[in-house]
């Protein structure tokens, strides 16, 4: 194995790029830069449409598209001794090619590398681009002089714009104006136009170097490749887009005009198809078909996910239901029942009317009324916000997501709850004497009661004196599954000695829907489990973790307890 892995360092890894496309090559580092530029004009046939003479290979920065050195005179050298020779990454190359009446251009690092197109008024649309070199200290008079060269356009008919970040910029007189003043460095795109009149130098309103003088064709150009995207589509039922299902659109097109270009590859009605933007694992349904692309994050090399079925429409939210079972212990609680979306204006109250048809329908339970269901939010399979049934969906969502997992609770008795400030938690009991715990019970607090208050009603629920209750938070869950893990977690945290007011929802418990508050006994001694029943209690979390599909509390890992030694005067 070591062999091979220094023979691989041996070798020159190079990304062979030629117009638009990118392959790989490894050689040797002895490999001399003529072999290779033949070995390269191979991977893309070219030797039959080329003479070796008109066919180069150069270093090439790929990320700013700039020809770098072309190596002439160099060509009998091998890859190591170019400076090509990377044992841990890629050198990216570009094939150039020529006709046999042309010169290549060599390589100087003192000049600017633009690349310059024209445009063309007949076709509105511009021309190939040519590579041009300026001296980093031309004027725009000389970079005209050039192009006025190369276009056989005159000089005082040319309007220069530059590619800017967000809009196209043009390139104004006075004509001595260095052109790195305009920001023109290497790889800048420049375009070139014939203007029907001669630039008037002395008129004040052209001497500003910023701005577009008047209205121009190659700019409304510019601005409509600037806004071009390329997509790609999935076919329903496919995870993976084929080459030729790809879309070269306008960022500003709206999705229902989006929707009528994939008919035709789908065969489906516009009413019977969805598309989704994301990845396979993580997608979201588009559903304004009023809505630009650009504003539905959909950007050049988006994957869209499309499949069968009737689309979303915009203001609805796309909400998987669950049913929740909080007396499940050591199992799952939760049970995927059915897809629905959900206007985000619909009272929970409507939608609890809805669940208990579909309810009483696809699953034949008769014996509960809408009153007897609760909705709340689910995230990493716990149950946490309750929704309020006099709210909108919209209202009670604490996150505004096109797609929601929900979980709706059958209740023994009608639904109570009708504050924000309630909270649905579960109180268990810790018994240190014994090392075990209680039933877990489904209970109602205000999160703005204080410290006080709460310890008062822990006292009342389980007969602990107030003054001894201990509490302790399991953040984001509702279960514990290994019962070791009890004593070592936060009990009894300190308040915050910034806040005057302490409690239940702020410093120091921070309880929040849906997590499970456990209670002890303070004044009781914690039991000192022997090797076996360690064990034993270790082989029942197990079980219970391999049956739960459900994420249940665990510390990244468990503290180091300090060595206890028991005499017969005491410990020390």
């Amino acid at each position: 194995k070591r062999e091979q892995e220094e023979a691989e360092r041996e070798m020159v890894r190079l990304k062979i790029h030629y117009q638009t496309n990118e392959k790989n090559l490894v050689l040797s580092k002895t490999t001399t830069l003529a072999e290779a530029t033949r070995l390269a004009a191979d991977l893309y046939n070219l030797g039959s449409s080329f003479p070796p003479d008109c066919i180069r290979l150069r270093l090439y920065q790929a990320y700013h598209d700039i020809p770098q050195d072309t190596y002439t005179g160099k060509e009998h050298l091998g890859l190591a001794a170019l400076g090509l020779h990377n044992p841990y990454s890629s050198r990216s190359m570009l094939l150039e090619t020529r006709q046999p009446d042309e010169d290549f251009l060599e390589y100087d690092p003192s000049r600017t590398f633009l690349k310059v197109s024209k445009f063309d008024p007949v076709t509105s649309r511009f021309e190939q681009p040519i590579a041009v070199y300026m001296g980093k200290d031309s004027t725009l008079g000389d970079l005209k002089a050039t192009l006025e060269t190369k276009f056989n356009i005159p000089a005082a008919k040319q309007r220069v714009f530059k590619e800017g970040y967000t809009t196209a910029e043009e390139l104004r007189p006075p004509d001595n104006t260095p052109i790195s003043s305009y920001r023109v460095y290497d790889a800048t795109k420049i375009f070139v136009e014939e203007d029907e009149d001669e630039v008037d130098e002395s008129n004040e309103e052209s001497n500003s170097p910023y701005g577009l003088r008047k209205e121009s064709r190659a700019v409304k150009e510019m601005e409509r490749i600037r806004n071009l995207i390329e997509v790609t589509f999935t076919l329903p039922g496919k995870e993976q887009p084929l080459p030729e299902h790809k879309l070269t659109i306008d960022k500003n097109l709206k999705y229902g005009e989006l929707k009528k270009l994939l008919q035709p590859y789908l065969g489906l009605d516009l009413n019977e198809f969805k598309v989704y933007r994301g990845v396979s694992t993580w997608k979201t349904e588009l559903k304004d078909e009023d809505e630009p692309l650009h504003e539905c994050y959909v950007r050049t090399g988006s994957v869209l996910f499309t499949e069968k079925g009737t689309p979303m429409k915009k203001g609805e939210v796309a909400c998987t239901i669950y049913s929740f079972d909080g007396s499940k212990e050591g199992e799952d609680p939760f049970v995927e029942l059915f897809n629905l979306p959900v206007p985000e204006t619909c009272l929970v109250s409507d939608l609890l009317v809805i669940l208990h048809k579909k309810i009483k329908e696809e699953k034949g339970i008769e014996s509960i009324s809408p009153a007897h269901l609760r909705i709340r939010e689910m995230w990493s399979r716990c149950v946490n916000k309750t929704y309020l049934p006099n709210k909108t969906l919209r209202e009670n969502m604490r996150y505004n997501y096109p797609e929601k997992t929900l979980a709706v609770q059958v209740l023994k008795e009608p639904d109570t709850i009708k504050d924000d400030k309630e909270l649905v938690v579960f109180i268990q009991v810790f018994d240190p004497a014994t090392f075990t715990l209680g039933e877990r019970t489904e209970v109602i607090v205000n999160e703005d009661w204080t410290m006080d208050e709460l310890n008062r009603w822990v006292s009342e629920r389980t007969q602990i004196p107030v003054q001894d209750v201990g509490l302790a938070r399991v953040a984001n869950n509702h279960y514990i599954t290994d019962i070791l893990e009890v004593p070592e977690l936060e009990w009894d945290r300190k308040p915050s000695p910034y806040q005057s007011r302490h409690t239940v929802g702020t410093s120091p418990l921070y309880l929040k829907d849906g997590e499970l508050l456990l209670i002890r006994n303070n004044s009781v001694q914690l039991k000192v489990l022997s090797k076996e029943e360690k064990e034993a209690l270790e082989k029942e979390a197990n079980n219970k973790k391999k049956v739960s599909s459900q994420s249940s509390y665990s510390l990244w890992s468990r503290k180091e307890k300090a060595l206890k030694i028991h005499t017969e005067s005491g410990e020390a």
